[in-house]
């Protein structure tokens, strides 16, 4: 097995935990809009919707315990051409469209 990114060291530690136990651990240790949150936290706003697209799209979040989706199909469901000024803004419009 070979991971080969920035997150190999976290990932090497889930799969050894998923070989150990049969399940994988939280990928933010948060579920729902928390696990969301702790993607999106570090990111320099004033962000618009297509920058947080391409910069944050292709990484997991947990919306339930054990089901993990792309934040990006979370994202896609925003309003096009959207510019937010913080994470709080676009964690409201998530929690309107999904009911987190």
């Amino acid at each position: 097995m070979l991971f080969n990114n920035l997150a190999m060291f976290d990932d090497a530690v889930r799969f050894k935990s998923y070989v150990e136990t049969g399940s994988l651990p939280s990928l933010t240790g948060a579920v729902g809009i928390d696990s969301v949150r702790r993607v999106m936290e570090k990111t320099r706003y004033p962000v618009t919707k297509s920058v947080l697209s391409k910069r944050l799209g292709w990484r997991l979040v947990e919306l339930e315990k054990g089901k993990q989706v792309k934040l990006d199909e979370l994202l896609k469901r925003l309003p096009p051409s959207k510019s937010y000024r913080n994470v709080e803004e676009v964690l409201q419009e998530i929690r309107c469209i999904i009911n987190l």
